[in-house]
This record gives structure tokens, C-alpha cells and sequence, in this order.
């Protein structure tokens, strides 16, 4: 085995192996509906045993965990607002782009691997697969960006 076949195909390998890395370093933990932090059973209790209305008390827990961002607590509780649906499509957004980019970097890997084999083989290496998937990833790049923007500006 010559040194740059040795050398093509530790790289591949390598990143292959730190693929999950990078995947598992985002914010999001790849779950559709988010969890909470908090244990929201003693407020669902407080909000059920308090006197005059419970719709008030239910607005009011709401509206504390949409002012904390927590959008996993309002799932639990079922304590919702107006902008907990916006909320939840931003989030889901986001969820799809990332398996969107690790699908992407997949495609990255895979059609390097080929390219780089091609050469090896004496075939006609194909540079459109490796165009398309950074291509595929650019488009998953920018389209996320433009959501955050639209939705920064609007909500």
C-alpha cells in the first residue's frame, strides 16, 4: 500500500470518527420535542389547587416560561401561549438543519472517499458529487440563517 493511499485513507477515517463530535457539540440534543430542566409537577399541582381562575394562574405560569425560553416546560405543563407554536417551529428549524448538515457532511465524506479512491483505481475522478454535497450544505447553511433572521426580527 503506497503512502498516500495510506495517507487518504487515515483521513477518511478520522473524519468519519470525529463526525459525531462535532454533531453532539451543538446546543440542540436532537430531540424533536425539547425537554424542560425544571420539574413542572409542582406548578401543574399549584396551578390546579389555587382559588378563583385557573385559566389566569395557567396564563401566568405560561407566560414565566416563555420569558425563560423554556419551551420543553411548556410541552410538560401544557401551560401554552400564543407564542409557543412559533417557538416550537423555530425549534424544530433548527432540529432539521442539523440532521440536515450531518446528512450533508455524510455526503462530504462519502463523495470524498470516491474521489479519492477514483484516482486510485485509475478512473476518471467525479468532482460533481463533491460540489453538490458542499453545495447541499452551503444551501442548509444560509436557509438556517435566513430563518434566524426572519424569525429574530418577527418574534
Amino acid at each position: 500500500m503506497s503512502i498516500v493511499k495510506k495517507i487518504a485513507t487515515w483521513s477518511m477515517m478520522l473524519g468519519v470518527l470525529s463526525l459525531p463530535l462535532f454533531t453532539f457539540a451543538v446546543q440542540n440534543s436532537f430531540e424533536i420535542i425539547p425537554e424542560s430542566e425544571k420539574d413542572v409537577s409542582q406548578d401543574v399541582d399549584e396551578v390546579g389547587k389555587s382559588w378563583g381562575s385557573v385559566r389566569d394562574k395557567l396564563n401566568q405560569k405560561a407566560q414565566e416560561y416563555e420569558d425563560k425560553w423554556d419551551l420543553g416546560a411548556q410541552f410538560a405543563s401544557g401551560a401554552f401561549t400564543w407564542n409557543t407554536l412559533l417557538n416550537y417551529v423555530v425549534y424544530l428549524v433548527r432540529f432539521l438543519s442539523q440532521i440536515a448538515l450531518v446528512i450533508g457532511a455524510g455526503m462530504i465524506v462519502v463523495s470524498g472517499y470516491k474521489y479519492a479512491s477514483a484516482s486510485f483505481t485509475g478512473k476518471q475522478p467525479n468532482s460533481s458529487d463533491v460540489k453538490n454535497a458542499i453545495i447541499g450544505v452551503l444551501i442548509v447553511v444560509f436557509s438556517y440563517a435566513i430563518v434566524r433572521i426572519l424569525t429574530e426580527a418577527f418574534l
